[in-house]
């Protein structure tokens, strides 16, 4: 049976933080973070794969502070390996480095056959992910990420692109605006990407130290 990974907390610290574990059936790595970080993966559900499609989670912040995005991604093997033709297990494995997210707008330009069209990223923020990398084994299913995500001074507006979900997407972020000012209007085109194929792809998305509204897709 395949164990979901969980965010656990060592009796044993390191004295400085905790050990969040990375769990399949079968392996088991860890990185160090702080008491708070992992209480984040315990914060407001805003995304579930399941969940209705219906409406676009959109991310809300405040200059000048730090939030976490807890993000569990499936591996495209579900933890589960398969046979070749000659019988033997195969299936995807080895070191998978995760890297931090950009937050973006859509950046456009005409073309003669229509628009050209690429992310425009923000340097009003600093983000980092935890684990930076994590060791895919065939049994591996899912796989916890947690983003840390500092708002600068300068960061208040309106972000097309910031914490993934869904397969190849990301979440909308409004910083410095409360609920009732975000409208669909405030953000570009929300445009598909061209993506390759994922080793893994999100499932669920939580939240600590940044809200949430929904909208209809525009």
């Amino acid at each position: 049976m395949v164990a979901v990974l969980l965010a656990v907390l060592v009796v044993a610290g390191t004295g400085t933080g905790y050990l969040i574990g990375m769990r399949s059936s079968r392996a088991t790595q860890t990185a160090v973070v702080t008491s708070t970080e992992v209480q984040s993966c315990a914060g407001l559900v805003v995304w579930t794969v399941n969940g209705s499609s219906s409406f676009v989670p959109v991310l809300l912040m405040q200059p000048n502070t730090t939030a976490y995005a807890c993000v569990t991604y499936q591996t495209w093997w579900k933890g589960s390996p398969y046979y070749n033709f000659t019988g033997s297990y195969v299936g995807p494995s080895g070191s998978y480095q995760i890297s931090p997210f950009d937050v973006s707008n859509e950046q456009c330009t005409k073309i003669p056959n229509g628009e050209s069209c690429s992310p425009d990223v923000s340097h009003s923020f600093r983000i980092s992910a935890f684990p930076t990398s994590t060791n895919l084994t065939v049994y591996t299913d899912y796989v916890t990420v947690l983003y840390a995500i500092t708002s600068l001074g300068n960061s208040t507006g309106y972000y097309s692109n910031s914490v993934p979900y869904e397969y190849c997407n990301s979440m909308p972020l409004a910083v410095g605006h409360p609920a009732s000012d975000v409208n669909a209007s405030d953000f570009g085109q929300l445009l598909p990407h061209s993506c390759p194929l994922l080793r893994m792809s999100p499932v669920s998305v939580s939240v600590s130290g940044m809200g949430v509204t929904y909208l209809k897709p525009w």
